[in-house]
């Protein structure tokens, strides 16, 4: 990533860093098709720009810059996670998949409608310098190393 786009983020913009927890993890095979595809469609749209992204068992990390200096986060979560949720949860269903039984129950036991995600913004929160951007661009990449998931981010 070029340094002026930094510098850049830095006077007209924040980036913004967004955490998505899955409810009861991903499903392997939905995650990989499914959600990278919706991102890549959200990536598209003209008012934020991907930066960094990861894809973990149990949750995503993204890095955007806003393109504008208002900006609507809410909205570009809501256009990415709601369209793959619907399509995945389909998917599920027409599978017949175990896990859908279990994103429909409760933690009581009691049954409730299919969700993937958990309630709330996860941990979002705006960055505003480029020591941040860079901080966070290596905490994404390095977090499936972490996990040992993998040897290098690269993998």
């Amino acid at each position: 990533m070029p340094e002026d786009d930094f510098q850049h983020s830095r006077t007209r913009a924040r980036a913004y860093f967004l955490h998505l927890p899955a409810r009861k993890g991903f499903h392997p095979g939905l995650a990989r098709s499914l959600f990278l595809g919706h991102l890549d469609r959200t990536r598209r749209e003209p008012s934020f720009k991907v930066w960094a992204y990861v894809l973990m068992p149990d949750h995503v990390h993204i890095l955007v810059r806003p393109k504008d200096q208002v900006y609507d986060i809410a909205a570009f979560r809501k256009s990415l996670k709601q369209p793959f949720a619907r399509e995945a949860l389909s998917q599920l269903k027409k599978a017949d998949d175990p896990l859908l039984k279990r994103l429909s129950t409760k933690p009581n036991g009691k049954a409730a409608a299919p969700k993937l995600g958990k309630a709330g913004a996860g941990y979002d929160r705006n960055i505003h310098s480029t020591p941040s951007c860079k901080k966070s661009i290596a905490y994404i990449h390095g977090n499936p190393v972490a996990e040992e998931l993998c040897e290098h981010p690269w993998d």
